[in-house]
């Protein structure tokens, strides 16, 4: 525990669920060394229950698709004001902004040109399209704290301060095999759909439809359907009614965690729960749908092989895709039924996402309140990689 005489004053803005549980696990790892640590700006319920003093709702930074953010734009710029006055006119020791690469990154510029260090956390996908934003990044941030290892290689290559923590989803799951032991029972699938409401609405419709899929060809089967919270259950329940009130699904509030477990595969969106997924040991099929107006200006732009994060992670096509036109239900669904049914390939898919899992644990919440405080002067031992030429 460090011991000091004035609290440490932290700026923090996240602007998604992700961002706000990477940035509860690190306020925590921070408190514990800090008790008096302070901490203000945007973020979720759980990092609110960090003591976070959130100066806006995180729901206003949550969109999706550019057609989305264009419409929302005008109220994302007058909140990104608001908050650069806010910290300019109160400067904290320390500024992180966690993943919402549009909206912190011009904002940690700003606050590092008036003297405020700066952290980003998670690096924006410069690796998969907008590859220039890695200049960005370097004027941007004192340090970048970075989630996966095969991003180490592009910020040493571009000299920008860096440490790599790992994933904290990794360490809060053991490493081994997560198994049923009834072979008997039903199979069970759980259907992962994201977060935001204008992922929900795109992919719920489209999730329910493979799922009376598979019904119609493999009974019995049962789904799990996670929420997120109060408004994400209604209005996932309201898609169900209008769909088919029949279907076998069970929806689990807060408990998404608990339904992988239970789950014998998974079809989910891309993003975080793809990594989860694997963090399980659970056989996916995975869904890459935006709205038609963004995917017309990202198609010829994305340079990443792959859309799902345990692919990436790989460098290789460990689990199904289906983007766009190909996301129809007999495709996925067929995939589905084919992958429960393949206890070999299973078998392979498990130790491959063992390896991946143990490189990805690294004790991250530790390092990252490591790296926080050594940037601001509490603490030593924690070595920036990249820093020549700065």
């Amino acid at each position: 525990m460090v011991d000091e005489i004035q609290p440490l004053r932290i700026g923090m803005v996240a602007g998604e669920p992700s961002g706000d549980t990477l940035g509860a696990g690190l306020l925590a790892a921070l408190h514990k060394k800090i008790p008096r640590l302070q901490s203000e700006g945007i973020g979720g319920p759980k990092m609110q229950a960090q003591r976070l003093k959130s100066l806006a709702p995180m729901e206003a930074l949550s969109v999706g698709g550019l057609s989305q953010v264009l419409y929302r734009l005008p109220k994302i710029l007058t909140i990104r004001r608001q908050v650069k006055r806010h910290f300019l006119k109160n400067p904290p020791d320390v500024f992180i902004g966690i993943d919402a690469p549009d909206f912190n990154l011009p904002l940690e510029q700003a606050l590092r040109q008036n003297g405020i260090k700066t952290v980003h956390y998670v690096s924006p996908t410069v690796w998969a399209w907008r590859p220039k934003r890695i200049d960005t990044v370097k004027k941007a941030a004192d340090c970048v704290l970075l989630i996966f290892p095969f991003e180490v290689p592009l910020y040493k290559r571009h000299q920008i301060p860096h440490v790599f923590i790992g994933h904290p989803l990794a360490d809060e799951i053991s490493p081994g095999k997560e198994t049923n032991s009834d072979p008997f029972r039903s199979k069970v699938i759980a259907l992962l759909p994201g977060s935001r409401d204008q992922e929900v609405k795109r992919l719920t419709p489209l999730f329910l439809q493979t799922a009376r899929w598979c019904l119609n060809k493999k009974p019995p089967l049962t789904f799990v359907l996670p929420t997120v919270c109060p408004s994400h259950t209604a209005l996932i329940k309201s898609l169900i009614d209008a769909f088919d009130p029949t279907l076998p699904i069970t929806l689990m509030e807060g408990e998404s965690k608990k339904a992988l477990q239970k789950a014998d595969l998974v079809l989910t969106a891309s993003g975080t729960a793809t990594l989860e997924c694997l963090l399980f040991r659970k056989p996916m099929v995975v869904a890459y749908c935006i709205d038609s107006f963004s995917y017309f200006l990202l198609k010829n732009l994305v340079k990443a092989p792959y859309c799902a994060m345990p692919n990436l992670l790989a460098n290789k096509l460990l689990v199904p895709e289906y983007i766009q036109k190909n996301a129809v239900p007999e495709e996925m669904g067929g995939k589905m039924l084919e992958l429960l049914q393949n206890s070999i390939s299973e078998n392979k898919l498990f130790l491959e996402f063992e390896k991946i899992h143990r490189v990805l644990r690294q004790n991250a919440n530790e390092k990252a309140a490591e790296a926080v405080l050594g940037l601001v002067g509490f603490g030593v031992g924690v070595t920036y990689i990249g820093t020549e030429g700065r």
